[in-house]
């Protein structure tokens, strides 16, 4: 392995660089990858830089499709909920196995619905006993853009329950408003529609 101090400081570097948005997510993926190599088999650096690699997948994916122009774009609004496409990880029982569970299927809106829907609302408040991240707050919106709640109608109606609900046991979190306040520009735009 490589001299672990350059490695700490580029494990901040990375980190922090993940925190300052998708538009950095490549940066960060690269000094992740530095990290990983002076870390080989450390899985918590390994999920890291796999985490980051995906955001920096997933900021390419959008740039290209918004330069591709608008009939592309159309199509991936339009698209309804499927199946999902990962294998869906067991209903979580820790906090932390619930934001792993949120980042790791983030790109992939369709299992992070399936996975969040595993969660109970009741069992919310005692499953994020000391407090919600962003990061879970900011997956919840994600999740529940996809679930398409817009419009009237009975289904609708039914799950904008759901989702209040929902947010209700979230708000019950400590520390919700600092999440809240914390949340991505994406994510708040995500939660206002």
């Amino acid at each position: 392995a490589l001299d672990p101090a350059p490695a700490r400081a580029r494990h901040r570097r990375a980190a922090a660089l993940a925190k300052l948005g998708p538009s950095r997510a490549a940066e960060a993926a690269e000094e992740y990858a530095r990290v990983a190599a002076a870390h080989p088999g450390h899985a918590g650096v390994a999920a890291e830089a796999e985490a980051a690699a995906e955001a920096a997948r997933h900021f390419r994916a959008e740039e290209d499709s918004k330069r591709s122009g608008p009939a592309e774009s159309s199509v991936s609004e339009t698209r309804k909920l499927t199946k999902p496409t990962r294998t869906i990880p067991r209903a979580p029982r820790t906090a932390t196995e619930l934001e792993r569970g949120c980042v790791s299927l983030r790109d992939d809106p369709d299992s992070l619905l399936a996975f969040l829907s595993s969660v109970e609302d009741e069992a919310l408040p005692a499953l994020l006993k000391h407090s919600v991240s962003a990061k879970i707050l900011g997956a919840y919106c994600v999740a529940f853009e996809r679930a398409g709640v817009a419009g009237d109608g009975e289904k609708n109606a039914e799950a904008k329950k759901k989702i209040a609900a929902t947010l209700a046991a979230l708000a019950r979190s400590p520390r919700f408003a600092l999440a809240a306040a914390s949340l991505a520009a994406a994510d708040k735009a995500a939660i206002a529609r």
